[in-house]
């Protein structure tokens, strides 16, 4: 099948890379894409971590070749139970994936040679995994995550086309070039431009297109690396790299080359002989591209550390707790809400699975915000909450959008931020800003806004209570609608019981069941909504946010149960502007709830399941020379046909879940349209085609559990499409700066709705952003223009400083919403330091030779004492690394910090004999290591200088040489002394 559907496209298409993922009908079972490729690395190393971390409950089964984890639903199953939730370990590995195939997909980068190491671009190639290495490893040492994650996804699919591109292969290797991307290392023999490399196959059409052993055996013999050429391809300056005429380079082929006298080529892209020369050798290429993806994840691994590594891979299961509090001197009384529902949500949950990852807190008033405290100790973020002061003064309006912004990019995604405020916001020309980091990361936002401090323009006002309700906070709601959240409105003494909803909220495996907005009144009739109940489901809970006069639940037989105070259905939250109900131990089946209200309302029911789905809007790119699909950054377009791309994870399975179809409903739950999804990968990989409506909409995929249950599923946030598109040109040259340095960075603005004049604005929280030109445009149906952001890092920036870029374009014009485009500058060495730290040991006491198996090998003890020194961008972490991770030891580094260049740090290892191997490890700040190996099991204690050790033995020997030749010598004379005197005495 797929070598007929590769037919139909030929004439379309060509590959020149692994295939970015999986594409239409380019999918076989027999071709590896870059996704495969890389989702299979990340779940090999991921197992490899949890397998050093051993839980005590749960131990995971040791990794086999012939049975490894095939999805992250397993392996979370597997290592945390059956109640784990891997949407976070999931999400991380979507972005690696996600970046890895826009390689070939973006035209910043699907043109550069050195990207995909074509056109013999060795040594560019490997500049560029240097310079990338060193962005991720400073971006995860400053806890960075996404950024690190967008990086890593590049350098990856660089590094694996090394293997399908060149003819490392074809020149005999078997293993791994260990020196690719390693800083000093020596990639090998690289053919001179002028030196013929490649045999011409004949011409296009013939009936040997794969040209089997068109690689010189000159080439072959003295193992000299070459690649591809084809058309249209760019170096670094963006300038064209062409073919050398007449001295027979080889060609990357599949189509790739319009030379009109050569056919064929090297790549081994693909399975297919039409899309790849080499096809034969593409499994062995693939499993090599493998291989190295996981090497090099773990050589990162290594680098920044066990917790940032876990961190960087996603691989626990808490979500963020994010406050965003107002310090106005009227706030007391929810600061203290906020303070005791953080404590309780610590408290409850320490030692679990359950508890928060990290924490973020961000206070703000006017005229300041911040700073953030980001922090993973949960009494860091205690202390910092009861740190909180408020302040008196000035006018009503808070900054509360700066404050939020702020959070926003320390949370994780898929978490949640609460912002509490009794003030209307000043900044409210963030408001766009706001959304698009938040939808951007798929993170909900919530205010608790109380009090009586409103207004429409600047200066302080009070309003009627029914008033402010009735006509709401315009700016906040419509934030919270965006984002999945809410915009609660309660008194001072209702604070406390409505932060319920935190408790409810941060929880990893939440998954939506259904939504409805601004529900009009029913005083009288009442109004049903319907919703599901399936057998994944833990527990559920049912939100109303409004006046309701009355609230209803019936279960599947049409029975009414009664909501009490207690029980498996009780308010956890009831008060006259918020209802929260929690259930379990519920009935499968279709659940309705009934509500009075004599105002507007919405309805959010969401339960705990790890049964549950991530996705992208999507388009299939086919302009630029691969094929693929490419991630919608931002809305999606009114009208426009877009690919939905699903993850879906948890419990499925044929005898547990299977999910069907999925739904576009609107804000009311109304269906728009059904799509039949499409399978297209073995690890539950679904895609539907759907033309995005012209009114805010939500996701639905609709299932059935083992016993034929209805299963919904709902995207937690509002789509709300555009007529808009904008797009950043942002690439490794110019979103990676050093200190003091500044970029360009060119995006374009397409309007496919009425003319109209469009405001751009960019954004950071750093202020790299200096100017954009032009920040107004004016554009008529299906026009577009170009411009560009100018960027500047501070001189004393420190690497690894991370800015988030949202860049975004509006109009005031009816019908059209604004676009967004997010994207990180990262502060980075532009020179490469390619030199690692040196470790020396000074002395080593102890001895381990004489412990036996039968004996308490914890009574027996050394030291090794060992200096340091990087001579490059300084030191970032020493450590001791043992075979296991199991703590034997402590370590004393005398006068250390971070950053520490040209001078000499010592550091003391005590150890156990029970590990009596260890490596003392010297890693620097753009993750270069430096390493000693110590072996104590035939030392003695007196110290040994590891330097001189050899020169001290020759010189003893030498010594001892020297006084045995002595004296043998003194024994000779004096025998001759004797034989002399014998032979006088003869003579007389």
């Amino acid at each position: 099948m797929f070598y007929v559907a590769a037919l139909l496209w030929f004439n379309v298409f060509y590959s020149d890379a692994f295939i970015p993922n999986e594409w239409l009908q380019f999918s076989s079972k027999y071709t590896s894409t870059h996704v495969e490729i890389t989702e299979r690395a990340i779940l090999d190393v991921a197992t490899d971590y949890f397998l050093n971390h051993p839980r005590v409950k749960q131990p995971i089964k040791p990794l086999t070749v012939s049975a490894p984890y095939t999805s992250a639903t397993d392996l979370f199953k597997a290592y945390y139970g059956n109640k784990a939730s891997p949407r976070k370990f999931e999400e991380a590995i979507k972005e690696l994936l996600t970046a890895n195939a826009n390689v070939d997909l973006d035209l910043t980068v699907s043109h550069l040679a050195s990207a995909h190491f074509d056109a013999e671009q060795f040594i560019s190639g490997n500049q560029r995994l240097l310079t990338l290495r060193q962005a991720i490893v400073s971006s995860i040492n400053d806890g960075h995550f996404e950024a690190a994650r967008s990086q890593c996804g590049q350098l990856l699919h660089t590094l694996q086309d090394f293997y399908s591109h060149s003819n490392w292969i074809e020149i005999g290797h078997t293993d791994l070039n260990f020196d690719l991307g390693v800083s000093g290392g020596n990639l090998g023999k690289i053919a001179d431009p002028t030196l013929p490399t490649c045999i011409d196959c004949g011409n296009k059409g013939s009936s040997n297109p794969t040209c089997k052993n068109n690689v010189l055996n000159y080439i072959k013999r003295n193992k000299i690396l070459t690649s591809g050429y084809s058309d249209g391809q760019v170096n670094s300056d963006g300038k064209p790299i062409n073919k050398p005429r007449g001295i027979g380079k080889c060609t990357h082929g599949g189509g790739s080359s319009n030379s009109a006298n050569e056919a064929g080529g090297i790549n081994k892209d693909t399975s297919n002989q039409h899309l790849s020369p080499h096809f034969y050798y593409h499994k062995q290429a693939a499993q090599l591209a493998m291989k190295a993806t996981v090497n090099f994840l773990q050589k990162l691994r290594e680098s920044v550390g066990e917790s940032s590594f876990a961190r960087f891979l996603n691989l626990g299961l808490g979500s963020t707790l994010c406050i965003v509090m107002d310090t106005s001197g009227s706030m007391r009384n929810d600061m203290d809400a906020a303070i005791n529902r953080s404590y309780h949500i610590i408290d409850s949950r320490m030692g679990t699975d359950t508890d928060p990852a990290n924490f973020v807190l961000v206070p703000f008033h006017d005229p300041v915000f911040g700073p953030a405290t980001v922090t993973d100790d949960a009494e860091k973020f205690k202390a910092a909450l009861n740190n909180l002061k408020t302040k008196d003064g000035g006018d009503c309006p808070e900054l509360v959008l700066n404050g939020l912004r702020l959070a926003l990019t320390h949370s994780e995604p898929y978490s949640s931020c609460f912002v509490f405020t009794d003030a209307s916001a000043k900044d409210d020309v963030m408001r766009d800003s706001v959304v698009a980091l938040a939808q951007h990361k798929k993170i909900e936002v919530s205010f608790f806004v109380s009090g009586n401090c409103w207004h429409s323009v600047r200066g302080r006002r009070s309003t009627n209570r029914s008033k402010r309700a009735l006509i709401g906070n315009k700016l906040y709601s419509d934030i919270a609608f965006s984002t999945g959240g809410q915009a609660l409105d309660l008194t001072k003494k209702d604070v406390l019981e409505g932060t319920q909803i935190i408790e409810s909220t941060v929880q990893l495996s939440k998954v939506s069941l259904f939504k409805a907005y601004d529900i009009p009144a029913t005083p009288h009739n009442g109004r049903e909504h319907i919703f599901p109940i399936d057998l994944t489901l833990m527990e559920v809970t049912v939100e109303i946010n409004g006046f309701i006069t009355k609230m209803q639940m019936v279960d599947p037989k049409g029975k009414i149960r009664p909501i009490k105070n207690a029980g498996d259905i009780k308010f956890t939250a009831k008060l006259p502007s918020l209802r929260v109900v929690k259930m379990v131990n519920l009935e499968p089946g279709m659940w309705k709830i009934r509500v009075d209200s004599f105002m507007s309302y919405s309805v959010s029911v969401y339960g705990l399941s790890t049964l549950d789905f991530i996705h992208t809007f999507g388009k299939s790119e086919t302009n630029g020379p691969h094929p693929g699909h490419k991630e919608i950054s931002g809305r999606p377009l009114k009208g426009k046909p877009a690919h939905i791309m699903m993850k879906i994870f948890g419990a499925i399975g044929q005898d547990i879940a299977r999910m069907e179809q999925m739904d576009l409903v609107d804000i009311t739950d109304k269906i728009l349209t059904s799509t039949t999804l499409q399978k297209i990968s073995p690890i539950s990989q679904y895609t539907a085609e759907a033309v995005p409506p012209d009114i805010p909409f939500l996701v639905r995929l609709v299932g059935r559990d083992g016993n034929g249950n209805v299963i919904h599923r709902l995207l937690n946030s509002v789509v709300e499409p555009s007529t808009t598109e904008i797009i950043a040109y942002a690439s490794t040259k110019n979103s990676i700066l050093a200190p003091g340095g500044t970029s360009h960075v060119k995006f374009t603005v397409f309007n496919i709705g009425k003319p109209a004049l469009f405001r751009i604005k960019a954004t950071d929280e750093k202020g790299f952003v200096q100017m954009v030109t032009p920040d107004r445009v004016n554009l008529h149906v299906n026009e577009s223009a170009d411009g560009y952001i100018k960027l500047l890092a501070p001189e004393n920036a420190a690497f690894g400083t991370t800015s988030t870029v949202t860049l975004t374009v509006q109009t005031n014009t009816a019908g059209q919403t604004f676009n967004f485009m997010v994207f990180d500058i990262i502060v980075a060495p532009q020179d490469l330091d390619e030199e690692a730290p040196v470790c020396n040991v000074i002395e080593r006491q102890g001895d381990c030779s004489m412990v036996r198996p039968d004996m308490d090998c914890s009574r027996f003890n050394y030291s090794v004492t060992a200096s340091f020194m990087d001579v490059g961008y300084g030191l970032y972490n020493i450590q001791a690394k043992y075979p296991t991770q199991i703590k034997v030891g402590r370590q004393i580094v005398e006068a250390f910090q971070v950053g520490l260049t040209n001078v000499s740090v010592k550091g003391v290892f005590h150890s156990t004999c029970c590990q009596p191997k260890v490596q003392l490890m010297a890693i620097d700040v753009v993750g270069n290591v430096g390493r000693c190996f110590i072996e104590m099991t035939n030392l003695t204690t007196s110290p040994v200088n590891e330097d001189k050790s050899l020169s001290i033995f020759i010189l003893i020997a030498c010594i001892g040489l020297g006084i045995v030749g002595l004296l043998i010598l003194i024994v000779i004379c004096i025998i001759c002394r004797k034989r002399i005197r014998n032979k006088v005495i003869f003579i007389k």
